[in-house]
Parts: structure tokens; C-alpha cells; sequence
């Protein structure tokens, strides 16, 4: 089941090919075991081998985790599996941005390297990032071509895995952040704000919201020379990908947060995504959009 917004065969099929780093797949499986569910019988199912997952050379694509998680949901049906995704996830398990993470200088730092580097590290979701009042915000949605069906799972494990990497990145501090759910409340919300604190639901959008008196805060294991070539090793992962597994307007939804001047113009949207505003509406034309 799709969301109701109108998802191209093309779009669909270019989601289905895209590749997954094999941390997603495994976690999903850890979590499975966790819960007394036979990984091996579950890979069988989808017929998926051990050896395959562990091949680096040949990670799983979108359409293999999206069988592989339905299956795992049919075995174990794990309330709040997306939460317990999300607490195993720290921020090592990106790669060089999560490197660039732990050594950011402060909060700030951080928040902009993840949201420089956003399509590295997640797919199927946007962030947008902005300020409102004493909050900097960072809001995630699913791209319209993820199944309806995993939309509350990769939010809960995408700002659970934030609420992880912040308390690694600058301590158990007092009011560090508030949480938002467009959902109505599960029957697991008492464990959600066990593990998140502060939670609310059926809000506008989901978000992750953090005190702006917090974004000068340094990073506990901050390190000026390993931020240095963290960075310089994002850029060299973002040039040699080109992108290529994002399309044009999965960018753009990325940026679609309206602030209180409201949603950016198209030429602020392209000065974001480094083209002219006449590329960006040629992109777009090209991809229906």
C-alpha cells in the first residue's frame, strides 16, 4: 500500500534498485533475535543467504529490506520495532559522516554535517532543518515511494537513532530535545517515552526538536584534525556516488520546510542544491515533476 500521493512505475523501480549499507539489514535482523525470532528461517524466507548479507560487494536493495522487514514484522510482530532500530544505531554506523559527527566542534557542527550529508547516510526519508522560536528542528518524511506500511517504523528509527547519537555527542543534558509524531499515539507510547523523554503525538510533522541554547555546546570527542579528514572524506563518498541513488526531486523535497517566511523559493532551492533555477526546473521536467 502506497501513500495516496501518485508514485511513477519509473519512480517506484528506480527506489526498488537502490542499494542499502548492510548495518540496516542486520540490525533489523539483531532486533528479530532479540525478540526469539529465527534470522536464518527469516532470511530463507525471502531467500536471502547469510553470506549475501555480509557481502559488501553486493548490499541488499531497497526492494530486498523492504521483503526482508515484512517478513521479520510477520515472525516477530515487535512494537516499536523502528525504536529499537534506532537504539542500536549509533552514530559509527554511517560511516564517514558518523566520523565527521563525533568529531564535530560543537552541537551546530553536527546538525550541519548531517544535514549537508543527508543523502549518504538515509534513504526513503527527507530531512529538512530550520529554526522556529527557541528550537532548531530537524523534520524527516518519507519519500512517497516507501510502502505506507514502514512510514511510522523509519521515522520512530530515525529520530530514535538522533535521540541516541545527541546524548553521545553532548551527554545526558537536562530539556535536551523534544520529539514530534504526526501519528496518533501507539499502544507502546509509555515505552517511547521511556527511552526518548519528552514525546507528542499527533503533532504536524515528525521531528526531532533541540534547544537552540544547546547548539554551542561541544562535542564530547571533538577532534579539529579528524573533523578535518572526516570531511574531507564525505566529500570524496559524495562526489564518487554523484548522488546518483537520489533523484532530482527527492532533493527537493529534502528542502520543502516551510519556516516562518514560508516554503523557499525555487532559486533558493537550487543556490541550496549548487545549480542554477533554470537546471532545477529542467531536472524536474525531465522526472515529471
Amino acid at each position: 500500500m502506497l501513500n495516496p500521493v501518485s508514485v511513477s512505475k519509473a519512480s517506484l523501480e528506480h527506489w526498488h534498485r537502490q542499494t542499502i549499507p548492510d548495518i540496516f539489514p542486520k540490525t533489523y535482523l539483531t532486533v528479530a533475535e532479540e525478540h526469539g525470532a529465527d534470522s536464518e528461517r527469516i532470511l530463507s524466507e525471502v531467500g536471502l543467504s547469510r553470506d549475501r548479507l555480509n557481502n559488501a560487494q553486493q548490499p541488499l536493495t531497497m526492494l530486498e529490506l523492504e521483503q526482508l522487514v515484512a517478513a521479520i514484522l510477520l515472525e516477530v510482530p515487535v512494537q516499536g520495532l523502528g525504536l529499537a532500530v534506532g537504539r542500536h544505531l549509533p552514530p559509527t554506523a554511517f560511516g564517514n559522516v558518523g566520523y565527521a559527527l563525533l568529531c564535530s566542534p560543537t552541537l551546530a557542527d553536527a546538525i550541519a554535517i548531517c544535514e549537508r550529508f543527508w543523502p549518504l547516510i538515509a534513504k526513503g526519508l527527507a530531512l529538512t532543518v530550520y529554526d522556529e522560536g527557541e528550537y532548531r528542528v530537524l523534520e524527516v518524511k518519507p519519500f512517497n515511494v516507501v510502502p505506507e506500511i514502514f512510514h511510522q517504523l523509519i521515522v520512530e528509527s530515525t529520530l530514535s537513532s538522533f535521540h541516541r547519537a545527541f546524548r553521545i555527542l553532548i551527554g545526558h543534558v537536562p530539556d535536551a530535545g523534544q520529539i514530534w509524531f504526526s501519528s496518533p499515539a501507539p499502544t507502546y507510547a509509555d515505552k517511547i517515552s521511556e527511552v526518548l523523554g519528552e514525546v507528542s503525538y499527533q503533532m504536524a510533522a515528525d521531528q526531532y526538536r533541540v534547544p537552540r541554547h544547546l547548539l554551542t555546546l561541544p562535542v564530547s570527542m571533538s577532534n579539529p584534525s579528524g573533523y578535518q579528514l572526516a570531511l574531507a572524506q564525505c566529500e570524496n563518498e559524495e562526489a564518487l556516488a554523484g548522488l546518483s541513488d537520489v533523484t532530482t526531486s527527492q532533493r527537493v523535497q529534502a528542502q520543502l520546510g516551510v519556516s516562518a517566511n514560508g516554503y523557499p523559493s525555487i532559486e533558493v532551492l537550487a543556490d541550496k542544491l549548487h545549480m542554477t533555477a533554470r537546471t532545477l526546473r529542467r531536472h524536474l521536467a525531465h522526472e515529471g515533476t
